[in-house]
């Protein structure tokens, strides 16, 4: 039988490290480790979380410090530097009490910035952030107040010392009233020698000095335009000492000149009374009147020549006036003849009374011509007829005139190039009666220049045109219309514009001494459209071309101050001689260009608008006046 062998055993057993533990107690084992590890987990994430939660709260007043640091910095700048509410705008005197009316706005605005803070860190900040900008903010504000009520001072400090010289100059005849305002500049130089920087006794006395410097030199400028060199004469030789040494020398000159004018004048004047006409017929013996000069000035040249000068000048005035009345005495004698009134109404008239002798027989002889030629009852009736006719005559003239105004509508129809060359001489000339006189001249001088030639229609044709477009420019957007598409209005528009534009065409030509040609007809043409005016109304003020204002509302024409320094080219003339006649006027003699523009500017506006609505030159001179 098979043997079985038996194993040996090979590995030895060895006791197990520590009891064997039941399944119990190993549980029971990994519990507590499962326990302490997760112990230092937690411990592990709550000082993460900490950390975390510290860095949000660190970020978070970051934010906070950030976003009411730039609300400060607006709030700052919107109140010193913006346009509207900030400091800046505050000026002169109005800066006093800035700080009482800045710093509540800023502790306001401030206030709702810390409220909007949220952590306790911005909020701390903020508290001392807030009163460090008020600070600086103040500081900003004092120093505008500081430096804006200075220069107000300064300007209040100056203008019155300026006010109070006017006033000392314009009073040279005045002695209580010139030493008053020399008092007041006194006043005004102690109480405000700080901001004026004459702080010291010396600085003070030398700004004093010279400011009654000016005013000596004033007061005898002044004296010598009024005439009187002999009161400037007095006043100099009191104040010559106050009187600075650059304005000295020039002073007494114009002293010297005064003197010798003046006393030649009034030596003048005694002269005339002796040796001069009574009358206008008695000769003037202007050479009597020198040698008198020459006698009483023989050792002195420069007031021998100033008073043969004044004499000449009276001559010419003299001889000027005498003209001036003759011409007015024939024009009413010879008119009166004209006329046909009777020998003996024309010699009870002052004019033939007052006329030269020989006016008084060429008026006698031309009566006595008549006579001779016919009967003196015929000639009775035929004078009676002839008067009547002439006042007839006088009240159609005023009639054309209406008529004129009136027919602006119907001459802008005819004026047409096309228009009149499809009529006759006759056809223009039966308008009379409607256009009258001027109008009726106006169409038949175009219509005799469409006769010349197809090529002068064409130009004429073009002339319109460009009349139209320039009227258009301007605002007359009817002017592109035929006259059946516009209104009776519009047509006298442009007929009154198309006749101004036509006469000024007319002129212009004249003086060249030819036909202008397109571009320069187009500038004479912008010229006048130019000249616009504004017209005054019970509601509301309109502009319009000056040509078309009518003589019933040329009172209320005016042109904006602004507007003439805008267009110095078209209104500068009319300006300038509307400032040249207002220096005219008593007491505005030495006034500049503009202190009569401050005080005068409503007056200069009504000139300038009436000497472009067509008014007389009397019109212009009572705007000026302000007589109306």
């Amino acid at each position: 039988m098979p043997r079985v062998e038996r194993l040996q055993r090979s590995v030895s057993t060895r006791a197990l490290p520590g009891v064997r533990r039941t399944p119990q107690q190993e549980g029971a084992g990994v519990g507590e480790a499962v326990s302490q590890f997760g112990g230092a987990v937690a411990r592990v994430g709550l000082q993460a979380l900490a950390e975390v939660s510290q860095q949000e709260r660190q970020r978070a007043y970051t934010v906070e410090r950030t976003t009411a640091e730039r609300q400060l910095g607006e709030l700052e700048q919107q109140l010193t530097t913006d346009p509207e509410h900030g400091i800046v705008n505050v000026r002169g005197k109005d800066a006093q009490g800035l700080r009482g009316k800045q710093a509540p706005l800023y502790d306001q605005q401030a206030d709702m910035i810390a409220a909007n803070l949220k952590t306790p860190e911005a909020q701390d900040w903020f508290t001392q952030a807030r009163s460090q900008r008020r600070l600086g903010l103040l500081e900003t504000i004092d120093r505008h107040s500081t430096r804006e009520l200075n220069e107000y001072e300064v300007g209040e400090a100056k203008a019155g010392i300026l006010t109070a010289s006017n006033l000392a100059i314009a009073n040279a005849d005045n002695p209580h009233r010139l030493a008053q305002e020399l008092e007041k500049i006194d006043v005004l130089i102690e109480s405000h020698a700080g901001v004026l920087g004459v702080g010291g006794p010396e600085a003070r006395q030398a700004f004093r000095d010279d400011a009654r410097s000016k005013i000596h030199v004033g007061v005898v400028e002044r004296l010598i335009t009024l005439e009187r060199d002999q009161d400037a004469a007095d006043y100099f030789a009191e104040v010559k000492d106050q009187i600075s040494g650059s304005q000295l020398e020039a002073l007494e000159h114009k002293l010297e000149l005064s003197s010798t004018e003046g006393e030649a004048l009034r030596t003048s004047n005694e002269i005339w009374a002796q040796f001069g006409p009574t009358d206008d017929v008695e000769a003037i013996p202007i050479d009597k009147m020198e040698d008198a000069a020459r006698a009483k000035y023989a050792n002195d040249p420069k007031k021998l020549k100033a008073t043969i000068d004044w004499l000449r000048q009276r001559k010419i005035g003299t001889d000027a006036g005498r003209k001036e009345r003759e011409d007015a005495s024939l024009n009413s004698v010879w008119g009166g003849v004209m006329e046909g009134k009777s020998m003996r109404e024309i010699q009870q008239t002052p004019e033939f009374v007052q006329a030269p002798a020989k006016v008084q027989v060429q008026v006698r002889d031309y009566y006595q011509r008549q006579l001779e030629h016919q009967a003196t009852l015929g000639y009775q009736a035929e004078a009676r007829a002839a008067s009547a006719e002439a006042r007839a005559f006088s009240r159609e003239q005023r009639l054309e005139r209406q008529r004129e105004m009136q027919t602006w509508a119907r001459y802008a129809e005819l004026s047409d190039p096309a228009v009149l060359r499809s009529m006759t001489r006759g056809q223009i000339l039966a308008q009379l009666p409607t256009l009258g006189q001027a109008n009726t001249g106006r169409l038949l001088n175009d219509f005799e220049q469409t006769l010349r030639s197809d090529a002068t229609v064409r130009d004429a044709t073009i002339d319109a045109d460009l009349f139209s477009e320039i009227a258009y420019d301007a605002g007359l957007e009817y002017a592109t219309l035929t006259p059946g598409q516009r209104n009776e209005t519009e047509n006298a528009n442009i007929g009154r514009l198309r006749a101004n534009v036509e006469d000024a065409i007319a002129s212009a030509q004249g003086r060249k001494g030819g036909v202008l040609t397109r571009e320069e007809k187009r500038v004479v043409m912008q010229e006048i459209v130019d000249s616009k005016v504004r017209v005054s109304d019970w509601f509301f003020d309109s502009d319009t071309v000056g040509a078309l204002v009518t003589p019933e509302t040329r009172g209320q024409a005016y042109v904006l101050i602004d507007d003439i320094d805008a267009k110095p080219k078209t209104y500068g003339t009319a300006y300038g001689q509307a400032l040249n006649y207002l220096r005219g006027l008593p007491g505005q003699a030495r006034k500049s260009d503009a202190e009569l523009r401050r005080q005068f500017q409503g007056r200069i506006e009504k000139a300038v608008g009436r000497s472009f609505s067509g008014a007389s030159r009397q019109e212009i001179e009572n705007a000026l006046k302000g007589l109306d």
